[in-house]
């Protein structure tokens, strides 16, 4: 009687461990198909254009632009005002009624906070 409850338990264990087995064999494979060599040969370097217009631009403190054109190729804003031409081919973003700051802004900064509004 020892013996069919070994081999009723061994039979009812084998197929998770199969399954098991079968899953750690098949991702390894997938994953020996993963290639990090670069592509040979030349890549797409076209300059990527982007247009932000309609947008209350923000040039300089007190200097303020609206429903102006900022134009970017790269990520470097090449030109920013209110006839400023959208090259061809550009991406363009219509942002009526946002504004747009050209740089970044230091939440943290305390310049230019009033003394009353400062933290003790």
């Amino acid at each position: 009687m020892k013996a069919a409850v070994i081999l009723s338990s061994t039979v009812s264990a084998f197929p998770a461990v199969a399954v098991t087995a079968f899953l750690l064999i098949g991702s390894g494979q997938t994953a020996a198909q993963t290639s990090t060599e670069r592509a040979q040969g030349m890549r797409d370097n076209t300059p990527r254009w982007h247009a932000i217009t309609q947008a209350r631009l923000v040039v300089s403190p007190g200097r303020v632009v609206e429903g102006g054109t900022l134009v970017m190729k790269d990520g470097v804003i090449v030109a920013a005002g209110a006839g400023v031409e959208v090259p061809a081919g550009a991406r363009v973003w219509a942002l009526p009624g946002r504004t747009v700051y050209a740089g970044f802004i230091d939440l943290a900064s305390p310049l230019g906070v009033p003394a009353a509004l400062k933290p003790a």
